[in-house]
Order: C-alpha cells, then sequence, then structure tokens
C-alpha cells in the first residue's frame, strides 16, 4: 500500500512543520542547454506562430526518443495566445524542450504542453498572469527556475510521475495555484527548490506522494 501525504489547510502554516529530509539513492542529474545559442538557426513553422532550433539527443537517456536523434525546443511564440496547444511535432521532429524565458508574458489562458516535453527552461512562463491552466504530458523531467513566477491567475497544472526535478521560485507567486484544484507533487520527485511555490497564498490542497525525497524548509515559505 502506497502512503500519501494529504493537507487541507493554508500552506504557510503547513510550511513550518516540513522538515528537510536527507536525499538518499539519488538518480543521476541530467541538465538541459535550454537556452538558444550564438549563432543558432532559429527557425519559424509553417505558420509563423512557433519559433525554434534543432537539438539532439545525445545519449542521454532521459529522452523519450532513441540516441542520436535530432529533436525541436521551442524558443519563441508569435500567436494572439488564448487557449493553445503547442504542437508535439515540427517539421517532422518531436518537440521536447521549451527554452528559457520563451513565452515570458505571453497573453496564454490555458496552454497544452507537447506530448514528449521533457524539460521547461527557466522562466519560459514567467509573468503569463492570464494563465489559468496548464496541461502536461507523460514525460516531463524538468521545471527550472522561475519557470511559472508570477503567474497569477494559474489554478491548475498536473505534475505527471516522470518529473525529478522543480527549480528556485518555479511557482512563486502563483497565487491562485491550488484554490479550486488539488495539486499533487508525484512520487518521482528528487528536489524540489527553495521558494519554489514562494507566496503561493491559495495553495490549500496539497497532496505529497511517497518518494518525495527533498523539502527545502522554505520551499512553501
Amino acid at each position: 500500500m502506497t502512503d500519501t501525504f494529504y493537507m487541507k489547510f493554508p500552506v504557510r502554516f503547513f510550511s513550518l512543520a516540513l522538515i528537510a529530509v536527507m536525499l538518499i539513492g539519488a538518480l543521476p542529474l541530467f541538465s538541459f542547454n535550454t537556452e538558444a545559442a550564438p549563432g543558432d538557426l532559429i527557425y519559424e513553422d509553417d505558420q509563423g506562430t512557433w519559433e525554434y532550433v534543432i537539438r539532439n539527443s545525445g545519449a542521454s537517456p532521459v529522452l523519450p526518443i532513441p540516441p542520436s536523434t535530432n529533436y525541436v525546443k521551442i524558443t519563441g511564440y508569435h500567436g494572439s495566445g488564448g487557449v493553445v496547444e503547442i504542437p508535439s511535432w515540427i517539421g517532422g521532429l518531436g518537440v521536447l524542450e521549451i527554452g528559457d524565458w520563451a513565452f515570458q508574458y505571453d497573453p496564454f489562458l490555458v496552454v497544452t504542453l507537447p506530448s514528449l516535453l521533457i524539460s521547461i527552461g527557466e522562466g519560459a512562463f514567467y509573468g503569463c498572469n492570464a494563465m489559468q491552466e496548464v496541461i502536461v504530458g507523460d514525460y516531463l523531467y524538468t521545471i527550472d527556475d522561475s519557470a511559472f513566477y508570477v503567474c497569477s491567475s494559474l489554478v491548475k497544472i498536473n505534475l505527471p510521475e516522470s518529473l525529478n526535478f522543480i527549480g528556485d521560485s518555479a511557482f512563486a507567486y502563483c497565487t491562485s495555484l491550488g484554490g479550486l484544484s488539488l495539486i499533487t507533487l508525484p512520487s518521482s520527485l528528487i528536489s524540489i527548490g527553495k521558494s519554489s511555490f514562494y507566496k503561493c497564498t491559495s495553495l490549500v490542497n496539497l497532496l505529497i506522494m511517497e518518494g518525495v525525497n527533498y523539502i527545502p524548509e522554505n520551499a512553501f515559505a
């Protein structure tokens, strides 16, 4: 039987009771180059909506595609916002990453992420303060620092069992998060960054699955 912990009270009180647990048996760490490097060829899809670069999977076991396979990292958006589905494939290549600051301040309302997505870069959705829901696929591995910083209307996001890392301030100032829905931290999580849910004042329904190894004392402060 799998043990879970369930809270239904303001997270500011819960945070006082958190105890940091030593990280035991951590999986190997992987890093993703989420910025478009100088000299990268930057492409646009046929509709001119998505800006992207092409990367290669190398030998990383994290990627849901074969080794040494090209894939897409999205670096920008040129649409009108609203309800948006980020494509899972562009030009026959899987979309696996969202780059740093790719959608900063974009006027999204509901976003469906690519089904094969493994990494959301630093500040990727920073300041998307109209965005209410994010729908995540089954392969997401990393949510980088400040990825959803001050997304103040964000109420709902599903965090899949593939997720290993949530970065510093990833959901800081998401003041509507969890207000009408349960937020679950999956058992696959290895580490949660500092201030990752800072000032999430509506986060009253939080489920922490057995297997979450490390939560810093100020994660929910």
